[in-house]
């Protein structure tokens, strides 16, 4: 069976936190590590990634109807929360 890490970069202001995952993960672990990025992460970013040695997905933001959203859910703080879904 084939195993992976897997995380989602929404934002480039967690780019840090990405690599120190990452790198902490590859002190001990060879597996695979993916990290799904949204369509605002730059392509500088992306090879960035990429020349660490992750897996990069682009995705992009989920189609979800805003009559299944609540009003406190509209508003853009939950956007990235949502692309996690």
């Amino acid at each position: 069976m084939k195993r992976a890490y897997a995380t989602i970069l929404s934002s480039e202001d967690f780019l840090p936190g990405v690599k120190t995952v990452y790198l902490g993960i590859r002190r001990y672990s060879s597996e695979e590590f993916v990290v799904f990025v949204k369509d605002n992460i730059s392509e500088a970013v992306r090879t960035e990634l990429r020349n660490l040695g992750m897996t990069v997905i682009c995705e992009s933001e989920p189609d979800i109807p805003k009559e299944v959203l609540s009003e406190k859910q509209l508003t853009d703080r939950w956007n990235n929360t949502l692309f996690k879904s």
